[in-house]
């Protein structure tokens, strides 16, 4: 009888190397100024790819936190060993109190991880992570300019072309659609947003849902912008308009 070997007999695979990239995004920016990349290597040959999500630092110290993250938990270790590297790594920084920005970093290398796991036994991630559950999943947008180089708040401020820009994403089969129509008055959260903003951005909300009825849900996204008062009073206005969700209305 032919013998079945797991996977993790016999294995010698070792991270051996890491490369940081980073994309410069063209203006508006969408997605973030820079996006970032990881690329792991390993002694059997097998590159893994991940991202990391870094919005505070420049380029140079991302590539820096990326390199010492590696050296100091990932180099000749096993890129199987997964929940062994962050148990490591969570514990080693203040008494499982890291900073956000390696946090950051260590995802994008775990995603890298993953990669690798999946080329080496020849199996989509999402069948390692508990198998497929839909076929098909249902998606949502940000309302934004038609031309792809003007800036977005513009367009979410303003009645008329935001409800305009809602119908062109109906069109192309968008069931939901988000935008954060209160402006900002303040240079930090949270603040109280005056009475005259309040009432534009309801009117946003107005020719937005005039314009899908109700053929499209209506998502707001506020960043954390609101104090829990001011919170309470825009979601009060738009209760009427039966948003789908009102996302982040107060910092975390």
């Amino acid at each position: 009888m032919e013998k079945v070997i797991s996977p993790q007999e016999g294995r010698s695979m070792k991270l051996t190397g890491v490369s940081a990239y980073t994309v410069k995004n063209p203006f508006p920016s969408r997605g973030g100024m820079y996006w970032f990349l990881v690329k792991l290597e390993t002694s059997d040959g097998i590159d893994g790819w991940g991202e990391v999500y870094w919005h505070t630092l420049g380029p140079e110290a991302f590539t820096n936190t990326v390199r010492d993250v590696f050296h100091f938990l990932l180099l000749d270790q096993d890129p199987f060993q997964i929940e062994t590297h962050f148990a490591r790594f969570f514990n080693a920084h203040c008494k499982q109190h890291s900073d956000l920005s390696k946090i950051g970093v260590f995802s994008g290398l775990e995603i890298a991880c993953w990669d690798i796991i999946g080329k080496a036994l020849d199996r989509p991630i999402y069948e390692l992570l508990g198998g497929k559950y839909r076929d098909r999943l249902r998606t949502y947008s940000y309302i934004y300019p038609e031309d792809p180089g003007e800036w977005h708040e513009p367009t979410w401020f303003n009645p008329e072309a935001s409800a305009a820009r809602a119908r062109e994403y109906l069109k192309l089969g968008f069931t939901a659609i988000k935008l954060d129509p209160v402006a900002y008055e303040q240079d930090a959260p949270p603040w109280q947003p005056s009475l005259r903003n309040l009432a534009n951005a309801e009117h946003v909300i107005a020719e937005v849902r005039k314009a899908v009825g109700n053929e499209c849900d209506i998502i707001i996204g506020t960043h954390g912008q609101f104090t829990p008062a001011a919170a309470i009073r825009f979601a009060k206005r738009l209760e009427k308009y039966d948003p789908f969700w009102f996302e982040e209305p107060v910092p975390p």
